[in-house]
């Protein structure tokens, strides 16, 4: 259905800011798509009278042979020929805004529950778009006072946060849920606003920018924390079987007196 088509271009459109690549393409895909159909419902709606014309030239032929009197009549023909089907164009045009209520209807629903996943490949993937931003490498490692000369820099900003800094933490899985990921991003900008107080500053400017994009992006993902898959607790495993281990050498540790004494009788 029209309808279907257009909403994968308009999610696209809603979610990508302008400017993304994505929502570029999604807009000319658009225009291609409705440019493609109106012809295509065109070409429909008018094969049908042509239709009806091409099965009325034999009886025009037949009236010729047949003298005046038949001449009359292929002139009726004629006059039938070029009559239009209006009951045809008002269908395609009920249609037409049949698919436009619809697809009003999908794009209104409420927005669902968030759905239970494992939320670390969202947040890295935003971390990336983050990072690859036009303003990224304002944030992408820790703020060197001493070489940038930044003398008061560790007396307004009490806790340093960066890019480099959540990209190690997400490798490392040292984030048990998507709020403390989050708190991190926010605290990176806070920090960049907070020293550059100046609203002129491009510092300043590209940290607001990319706060704002974060949290646009952030409210959609909708994220709940779970628990992590088994590709992601490889080192629990391994803490837990060290543990079993360290058990069973304490048991056979406690065994051996009791075998010694068993052996002194």
């Amino acid at each position: 259905q029209p309808a279907v088509c257009r909403l994968v271009f308009h999610n696209a459109l809603q979610y990508n800011d302008e400017g993304d690549d994505i929502h570029g393409l999604a807009a000319k895909m658009l225009d291609k798509f409705d440019e493609h159909w109106n012809k295509l419902t065109a070409s429909l709606s008018s094969s049908k009278p042509a239709a009806a014309s091409s099965s009325s030239k034999p009886a025009e032929g037949g009236a010729k042979s047949r003298g005046k009197g038949a001449e009359g009549s292929g002139k009726g023909g004629a006059q039938a020929k070029v009559v239009e089907d209006p009951p045809k164009k008002k269908k395609t045009q009920v249609q037409h805004e049949e698919e436009l209520v619809e697809l009003e209807e999908i794009i209104q629903a409420p927005a669902k529950a968030p759905v239970k996943k494992d939320w670390r490949p969202p947040c890295a993937k935003l971390l990336t778009r983050l990072i690859t931003d036009k303003d990224g490498f304002f944030f992408l490692e820790k703020v060197d006072p001493k070489a940038l000369k930044l003398r008061d820099y560790a007396k307004v900003v009490k806790h340093p946060m960066d890019f480099g800094t959540i990209d190690s933490k997400m490798k490392s899985d040292t984030y048990k849920s998507p709020d403390e990921f989050a708190s991190d991003v926010r605290l990176t900008f806070s920090n960049a606003i907070l020293y550059n107080a100046s609203s002129e500053h491009p510092v300043h400017q590209s940290a607001q920018r990319l706060s704002d994009m974060f949290e646009d992006r952030w409210a959609k993902l909708g994220l709940v924390a779970v628990e992590a898959p088994p590709e992601h607790s490889g080192s629990d495993q391994v803490k837990k079987g060290a543990k079993k281990k360290a058990k069973g050498e304490q048991a056979s540790a406690q065994e051996q007196p009791v075998e010694e004494e068993e052996e002194e009788e």
